[in-house]
């Protein structure tokens, strides 16, 4: 009698996988996921960060968790030399300083504290990582001892001439909770080049020499003194130097002046990534209200974005989409123009091997859509992305949705062929439906992209579902997290389970060359 075939059992993913017990930790939601290594665990807080509670956790507690990982298991040798890696990266990663400073503060051998601080001038960029740099180490009892203020001198002193050392300490004159430029040069005791003597002198003690005629700093006491703001704009642009004048010289409540702004953007002071980041702004003031000022929102859109990011063009749009303003349809259609163009630029990914569809599976869960119309809600990176992979395929995509109870509306052109799994009765993020449709209807992706905050729950595990699809291929499974946690849904011993950050601007590029066959 022949012995009837054994049924082979899958793990639920309320399991862990037998064999690999000690690399899978559970998850928030009940899932069990591998833990990363403590490289991608660093990228992930770097990019991503935990700046807000999420949907399972509180901002302290997520913070805690993944400093905990990176002290006890990251070389701070290794990790600083990661975060000078990617410091310059656009977008820029936002907790870069903060981690530097945790390091830092922490380490007790002198030599490696030595190289580390010899890192310095890479990862601190401006006045305003300076003086957060400066919060945490001294919250943490680092040393503020010779090497330390050398350190601080060397910064000042590297900033390369004095309208620099000007607009440093104008635009960045205080930040993070009351540090000043102040508070640190008193800390520091730098000694100054002889032509930012004056400088130091009004930074510390107030008083104004006339060497400071016609900078940034006259320009900030003109504005302090009560002078009228577009007055002041015109003096200064006349002088043809728009570094002398800039928007964060202005207090808040005089940033609420509709003409202060047209006054700036017909002066060309402000664009790119600082005109995306006041989009918002600019509806809230009432400034896309009237047509004139939608009009020059719109072509400084239009002549200042030419090579900006894809991804922080549609995170503006997709922001702005909150926002209730009379002319906000005109700004979103030079937006898309805008975003458009970066491709024709060659900003956006460039994929050459897209014969086959491009399976983008998002992840629409509760803990997805926490904080609902905040740009720290996970959903509105989720689309970004989305929209700029489904944008770069010149072939087709398959967008599926992966719901539980909560229902959220799509933005309009990110997903133009989005398929929702709906799974009414709550509870948990069953990504494996979405790779199981892939595997039923016989759809054979160049890739899959999962993007998700890893809080997963399912009947199989995801990166089983994926083996099963890929069968022989080296098809790349893309595991995309917009929460900056330590865990993946994602095989972290397979070459082609690929971890990373939403933010991390190689991130596209990486999922071209994977899917090009570059590597």
């Amino acid at each position: 009698m022949e012995r009837a075939a054994q049924k082979i059992v899958f793990p639920k993913q309320a399991d862990a996988v037998i064999g690999r017990e000690g690399e899978m930790k559970r998850g928030r939601a009940g899932g069990m996921l591998f833990r990363l290594p403590w490289e991608q665990a660093l990228l992930n807080f770097l990019y991503l960060g935990n700046q807000h509670n999420t949907y399972y956790a509180s901002r302290d507690d997520m913070n805690y968790s993944a400093l905990k990982v990176l002290i006890s298991e990251a070389d701070p040798l290794s990790a600083v030399d990661i975060i000078g890696e990617h410091r310059y990266k656009i977008p820029r990663p936002k907790n870069a300083v903060g981690v530097y400073a945790v390091l830092l503060a922490i380490e007790r051998n002198p030599d490696i504290a030595k190289r580390l601080r010899e890192a310095f001038g890479k990862i601190i960029k401006n006045g305003s990582d300076l003086l957060y740099f400066v919060k945490i180490y001294k919250s943490l009892g680092g040393s503020w001892g010779r090497g330390m203020r050398s350190t601080i001198e060397k910064f000042y002193k590297h900033l390369h001439d004095i309208g620099l050392l000007e607009y440093t300490v104008t635009k960045y004159r205080s930040r993070w909770g009351g540090w000043s430029q102040r508070d640190v040069l008193r800390l520091a005791h730098p000694r100054p080049l002889a032509d930012y003597a004056d400088v130091f002198k009004w930074v510390v003690s107030g008083e104004f020499s006339d060497s400071l005629s016609n900078t940034a700093i006259e320009a900030y006491m003109d504005i302090v003194s009560g002078a009228d703001p577009l007055g002041v704009v015109d003096k200064y642009l006349q002088l043809d130097n728009r570094a002398i004048i800039m928007w964060e010289l202005f207090p808040t409540d005089v940033l609420r002046s509709k003409e202060l702004w047209l006054k700036l953007l017909d002066g060309g002071v402000v664009g790119g990534r600082a005109l995306l980041r006041n989009m918002r702004r600019f509806a809230q003031i009432g400034l896309l209200d009237t047509q004139r000022g939608a009009n020059v929102v719109a072509e400084a859109i239009r002549d200042t974005t030419k090579t900006t990011s894809p991804m922080l063009i549609l995170l503006a749009a997709l922001a702005l989409q909150y926002e209730d303003a009379a002319f906000k349809p005109m700004v979103l259609r030079q937006l898309d123009h805008a975003f458009g163009r970066s491709f024709a630029n060659g900003v956006g990914p460039q994929f050459t091997n897209t014969d086959k569809p491009l399976a983008i599976i998002v992840d629409k869960s509760a803990s997805m859509n926490y904080c609902n119309g905040c740009l720290a809600n996970p959903m509105v990176l989720a689309h970004a992305l989305a929209g700029v992979l489904a944008r770069s395929w010149s072939c087709n995509t398959v967008d599926l949705y992966v719901d539980t109870s909560v229902q959220t509306a799509n933005f309009a052109g990110v997903a133009p062929s989005a398929l929702s799994l709906v799974r009414a009765d709550g509870g948990g993020t069953h990504l494996d439906k979405a790779i199981g449709y892939l595997i039923n209807k016989k759809i054979e992706p160049a890739a899959v992209v999962m993007i998700s905050d890893m809080e997963t729950y399912g009947s199989r595990h995801v990166f089983q579902l994926v083996d099963e699809l890929r069968g022989q291929t080296n098809m790349g499974f893309f595991a995309i997290n917009v929460v900056g946690g330590e865990n993946t849904i994602a095989d972290t011993a397979n070459q082609n389970d690929i971890n990373m950050a939403g933010f991390d601007p190689s991130m596209l590029d990486v999922i071209a060359a994977k899917i090009n066959g570059e590597f």
